[in-house]
């Protein structure tokens, strides 16, 4: 149990600084990729080598996320391995004679990576306990409103700092957020131990079997998972071939690129702040998302055939306000169905669907070589939209059958709330 009540001003400072990293770092490791290597499908290759690192490991962190009993302890340590990955480029390239590396900057996204897995999942955690559910939607958006502020000042400096040229010292900042937000959790963040589910058969069972297997016995979770990893899918789409469109194609520099990346965060940025003024309890049904997508899919496959850059600016802007709308509303179905013991093997389970379709998002421009990035844009995202089709079409067929089969939603919604779920 909680020990006390932790403000959402605190979360807030939290998601802040974590956010202002990621967008800072998205925008360093992608455009140092691109100048290290001098190739257009560097920020691809980045994100694959880290997407292969989260297939292998996800499972293992959702159980070890689980384990740990204190949330706390858990959260901290997620936020020194932060810490540590944002050194990692200028260790590299001290031990390499003041030479930048593209593996220097891999082992840093991969490092950051897990460990924001660890902090993510105890995170996970403290917002299920201290946000009331009838709250929670409300509390998400407003948090995903100081996420995307902290994302537009984190890509704009990110890009400022990178055409300097020393890539290395830049990724000094991903230190410091690490360390400020290990800082601040540790003093200001209160314990939070979790009672293990002793009598769940999942805490004995072993890490693959308790992990993706589960979805076999909690469908609807799929159907949610499913929903985010496709919203994501365009955010990997745009990560991995952004750069290369902005810095080769168009031959525009860095901050052309924070540009179009605050554009996006600027768009997610005014969804939240209409979720958070206008939302309720409920957030809309699964279809309605599954119809974004397939309207931002539309929008995607158009992105390389926008020459004016103010269109382009436009259509990112677009993209991230339907990119926040799905994962806001994704997140309340999350946090609301899932098992308070399960929550981490889950989150994990969400990290290694969207790390797979990642894998192929990220590794087709190098397995189709003759594929310009003009044409790569239109195929990614008609893949989006036959996914969201297919998913749309099955879910509506379950639905349908559940009607049919059950006359009465009452045990579903007991079910859906679960033991854990708190008042």
């Amino acid at each position: 149990m909680p020990s006390r009540n932790v403000p959402i001003g605190l979360f807030a400072g939290l998601a802040a600084v974590n956010f202002f990293r990621i967008g800072y770092q998205l925008v360093v490791a992608a455009w140092a990729a691109v100048k290290i290597t001098g190739r257009a499908d560097a920020a691809g290759t980045l994100l694959l080598v880290a997407t292969v690192a989260n297939l292998v490991l996800a499972p293992m962190l959702g159980a070890i996320v689980d384990s740990i009993l204190k949330k706390k302890t858990l959260f901290l340590l997620g936020q020194v391995g932060v810490a540590f990955a944002g050194a990692t480029p200028l260790l590299t390239e001290t031990m390499l004679a003041g030479r930048a590396t593209f593996e220097g900057i891999a082992a840093a996204v991969i490092l950051a990576g897990v460990s924001s897995v660890v902090a993510g999942g105890a995170m996970d955690i403290f917002l299920r306990t201290h946000l009331r559910q009838s709250e929670r939607a409300r509390h998400l958006a407003t948090l995903n409103s100081t996420m995307q502020v902290a994302l537009i000042l984190g890509t704009a400096s990110g890009g400022l700092l990178v055409a300097s040229g020393d890539s290395s010292r830049a990724f000094l900042v991903v230190s410091l957020c690490g360390a400020l937000s290990a800082g601040l959790s540790g003093c200001l963040l209160p314990t939070l131990n979790i009672a293990r589910d002793e009598g769940g058969r999942t805490w004995r069972r072993g890490i693959l079997s308790a992990g993706p297997a589960l979805y076999f016995t909690h469908s609807r979770l799929f159907a949610i998972a499913s929903c985010a990893a496709l919203a994501f899918a365009i955010g990997q789409i745009t990560n991995t071939l952004l750069p290369g469109l902005i810095g080769v194609y168009l031959h525009r520099a860095s901050a052309s690129y924070s540009m179009a990346e605050a554009a996006w965060s600027a768009g997610a940025l005014l969804a939240g702040l209409c979720l958070a003024r206008f939302s309720t309890n409920a957030p809309a049904s699964l279809h309605r998302d599954l119809f974004t997508i397939g309207t931002m899919a539309g929008m995607l496959a158009v992105v390389p055939y926008l020459s004016a850059f103010p269109a382009l600016l436009l259509a990112h802007f677009l993209l991230g306000a339907g990119f926040a709308l799905v994962r806001i509303r994704s997140e309340t179905r999350f946090l609301a169905e899932c098992p308070t013991h399960l929550l981490g093997r889950f989150r994990a389970n969400s990290s290694l669907m969207t790390s797979s379709i990642g894998l192929v998002v990220f590794a087709s421009p190098m397995l189709s070589p003759s594929l310009t990035v003009a044409d790569l844009y239109p195929l990614m995202a008609g893949a989006v939209a036959v996914s969201a089709l297919g998913l749309l079409a099955a879910s509506r067929a379950r639905v349908g059958s559940h009607r049919r089969e059950r006359p009465t939603a009452a045990t579903y919604s007991a079910h859906k709330s679960g033991p854990n779920t708190p008042s």
